[in-house]
C-alpha cells in the first residue's frame, strides 16, 4: 500500500492548511489521526518533544514530512 493510499484510507489528508509554526503544524496534522483513534492525544506533543530533544529527523519528499513515531502510538501510522 502506498503512502497516498494509507492517507486516503485513514481520511487524514488536509488541504489548504496555512501555518508557519512547525509545532502547530505537527498538532494540526495529528488531528484527523487522533479523531480516528490511530494516535493518542499525547502523540503530537511527544513528536514535538522528541524533535526538541534529539533534533529533527524527518523524511521529506515533495512537501511531506514524516516525523518518527514515539512509543505512544495506538496503531502503526505516521504524521505527514
Amino acid at each position: 500500500m502506498t503512502i497516498k493510499e494509507l492517507l486516503i484510507e485513514a481520511d487524514a489528508i488536509q488541504v489548504g492548511v496555512v501555518e508557519s509554526d512547525w509545532q502547530r503544524v505537527i498538532k494540526l496534522a495529528a488531528r484527523p489521526l487522533e479523531a480516528k483513534g490511530f494516535i493518542s492525544a499525547e502523540y503530537s506533543q511527544a513528536v514535538i518533544d522528541n524533535t526538541l530533544n534529539h533534533g529533527a529527523y524527518y523524511v521529506f519528499d515533495e512537501g511531506i514530512a514524516i516525523p518518527p513515531c514515539p512509543p505512544r502510538v495506538r496503531r502503526q501510522t505516521q504524521l505527514l
